[in-house]
């Protein structure tokens, strides 16, 4: 995967802007990354990339690069 369909794909799940995310972007500042934004991320990472990733690998996560990087280690 890209990482522009990373990003595509992360906007959907947390509703976000269509091209309104960027790397450096805090999740944290993020009004929708939530335990819900959370779960729906895990799934999606799950159904559309088959990565088994765990709730504690997202909490490590700061920033939209984090979670793309998670998303490259498999």
């Amino acid at each position: 995967m890209t990482y522009a369909e990373f990003v595509a794909a992360l906007e959907e799940t947390v509703e976000a802007p269509v091209g309104s995310l960027v790397a450096t972007q805090k999740l944290e500042d993020l009004d929708t990354w939530d335990s819900v934004s959370m779960v729906n991320f895990l799934a999606l990472a799950d159904e559309k990339w088959g990565l088994h990733l765990a709730p504690h690998q997202l909490t490590s996560c700061a920033t939209v690069d984090d979670l793309f990087q998670l998303t490259q280690k498999g």
